[in-house]
């Protein structure tokens, strides 16, 4: 899926491995850290969605920004 929205172009500048594991932990291992381990995360349908309305919001930002600065020479 993420090589399909990077395009053809872009796939092979990323690490996708790197790119999917941190997804993953932002919007899956986090919450649940800090739900059972640091207790800093009510375990409640409400917090779990503002969590990640939020985490993928950041998300998609950063990646928009990203995408809109040049690419870095040699």
């Amino acid at each position: 899926m993420l090589e399909e929205a990077a395009g053809p172009e872009k796939v092979a500048s990323l690490d996708m491995r790197f790119l999917g594991m941190f997804i993953f932990d932002a919007l899956v291992t986090s919450p649940r850290q800090r739900i059972l381990v640091r207790k800093d995360l009510p375990n409640t349908a409400a917090a779990k969605t503002a969590y990640l309305e939020q985490a993928t919001d950041f998300i998609f930002k950063a990646i928009l920004t990203l995408s809109r600065q040049p690419e870095c020479g040699p």
